[in-house]
C-alpha cells in the first residue's frame, strides 16, 4: 500500500495541534485516506490498524471492499467492516478489531470454499 505522508492538523477547537497522517485512499482512487490522533501513540494506534486492514485488502481485496469508519471529531476508529465487491452478496456486520474482520472473512471464505 501506498506510503503515510505525516504532519499536523489543528483540532476543531484551534487549541491544539493533532498528528495527522495521509495517503492516496487504497479503495478509492483519486481520494486521500486521513488518519488523525490527538497524540504521536493515538495516531500510531490507529495506523496499526490501517496496516492490518491493508494486509486484510491483499488477502481478500479481489472479493471485499475493506476499511475502517472513525468517530469524529476525535478521529478515534469505531469499527472496521468489509463490503463484497459482488452485488447483492451480503456483508457481514460492522467489528471492533481487525482481529475480528479477519477471523470472519476466513470463516466466510471457507465457507465459500467448501460449498459445491
Amino acid at each position: 500500500m501506498s506510503e503515510w505522508r505525516l504532519g499536523q492538523l489543528r483540532s476543531p477547537s484551534g487549541g491544539a495541534v493533532w498528528k495527522r497522517a495521509r495517503r492516496s485512499h487504497p479503495e478509492a482512487p483519486g481520494h486521500t485516506q486521513e488518519v488523525v490522533g490527538r497524540t504521536v501513540g493515538e495516531l500510531e494506534a490507529a495506523l496499526a490498524v490501517h496496516d492490518h486492514l491493508d494486509r486484510l485488502r491483499e488477502k481478500h481485496g479481489h472479493a471485499w471492499v475493506i476499511g475502517a469508519d472513525e468517530v469524529m471529531p476525535t478521529w478515534r476508529i469505531r469499527w472496521v467492516w468489509a463490503q463484497p465487491r459482488a452485488p447483492g452478496a451480503p456483508a457481514p456486520p460492522p467489528v471492533d478489531t481487525p482481529a475480528e474482520l479477519e477471523a470472519l472473512l476466513a470463516a466466510r471464505t471457507a465457507r465459500e470454499e467448501a460449498a459445491p
